[in-house]
């Protein structure tokens, strides 16, 4: 999400995942460590913060680009294109299956 909207907001980056921002800090706050993430305060609001990757963070997010995309090709392999949705499906309703022993 970052990098594809530099400058987003660290509360708009939370609504927009479903997440709370005191969930999100921790994340972000590790991120940032990382040298992945360079967080911003807005001078027209001092409380709130923007998101911008750094070199870093586009270099990591490049290489798990194309990672996803291999390993989308890999399930094409293996299902084909056709039946990718059902196997999505499949293990949509292992994962609820799962989540109701827990």
């Amino acid at each position: 999400m970052i990098d594809a909207n530099p400058g987003l907001t660290q509360g708009d980056l939370a609504a927009a995942i479903r997440r709370s921002t005191s969930s999100l800090t921790p994340v972000l706050d590790d991120l940032c460590r990382l040298g992945y993430v360079i967080r911003e305060r807005l001078e027209s609001d001092r409380r709130t913060y923007r998101l911008t990757l750094t070199l870093a963070g586009r270099a990591v997010m490049t290489k798990l680009k194309a990672s996803a995309i291999a390993h989308e090709r890999e399930i094409d392999r293996l299902v084909g294109r056709v039946g990718r949705a059902d196997f999505i499906q499949a293990l949509k309703r292992i994962i609820a299956g799962l989540a109701q022993h827990d």
